[in-house]
């Protein structure tokens, strides 16, 4: 009984980053094409495609969590914390291109 728990709970987990990964390049491919295509109004089709994809994943993780035996728990703890790591890694990656910006503070290696 316990081994299925695990199992269960460990595809969960996989789901969970599987989705935070296709999330997260769907989320940045869209802000990139609406950048290039709609310059000037960008922010406003930023601020829309983040509404649009969080009706999206929720509507996903309910349909998720009422038709499958998957721990949603283990699935939306996974989906958080990788697609918090990708964003941050993300954001450092762009704040490191930016010229004119001061580097690091670590100690060389």
């Amino acid at each position: 009984m316990q081994e299925g728990i695990l199992a269960l709970t460990l595809i969960s987990i996989a789901v969970g980053l599987g989705l935070a990964v296709a999330y997260h390049l769907f989320a940045s491919r869209f802000q990139s094409w609406t950048a290039r295509r709609f310059s000037s109004s960008a922010p406003v089709f930023a601020i829309l495609g983040f509404v649009i994809r969080l009706a999206v994943i929720t509507i996903v993780l309910v349909v998720i969590g009422l038709w499958t035996p998957l721990n949603i728990l283990a699935l939306c703890l996974a989906f958080v914390v990788l697609f918090s790591i990708l964003n941050g890694w993300s954001i450092y990656r762009l704040m490191s291109k930016r010229q004119g910006v001061p580097p690091s503070a670590a100690p060389p290696a």
